[in-house]
């Protein structure tokens, strides 16, 4: 009785064993799949983008890789100001925060600027603006907008 006790004891442990083996293995695959999933989206993200209403253009042209992203964003506003600068941010998720150090009209100034990837387009984010610290910032996040939907170009 106790040596079967013991053999259904080191059977339990023998296969309790070979079950953790089998999670941990799992938790890496899935951590590596988590890593070329960023990989993935970060190669289909870098590239040319245009949004155009109207008379008014806006060119963005990403390089993603990784998490960190840099790219160029440029405003061709029909009788309004243009303004052309740089971008320098993260991806998270399918979310690009980025600040853009801009010059329009001889000024230079910084922006928070905020994409998000969804169905397989690129959206600018809008919402309330402000400014802190002598940069524009969205004044509360959960009220942004992803609305305006870039196309994906061939780069010049």
């Amino acid at each position: 009785m106790k040596q079967k006790t013991i053999a259904v004891i080191v059977m339990t442990m023998a296969l309790l064993a070979c079950q953790n083996q089998s999670t941990t293995s799992n938790t890496i695959d899935t951590n590596k799949t988590t890593i070329d999933s960023i990989q993935s989206l970060a190669t289909y993200l870098t590239g040319c983008y245009e949004y155009n209403v109207g008379q008014d253009t806006i060119r963005l042209t990403l390089k993603v890789n990784g998490t960190n992203v840099s790219g160029e964003l440029f405003y061709d506003m029909y009788e309004k100001d243009k303004s052309r600068g740089t971008l320098d941010g993260l991806l998270k998720d399918s979310i690009i925060e980025t600040n853009y150090a801009f010059n329009s009209e001889g000024m230079d100034s910084d922006a928070e600027v905020i994409f998000k990837f969804k169905n397989d387009s690129l959206y600018m984010g809008e919402g309330p603006q402000g400014v802190k610290d002598g940069k524009g910032v969205f004044l509360d996040k959960s009220k942004i907008q992803f609305t305006a939907a870039f196309r994906k170009i061939k780069c010049p």
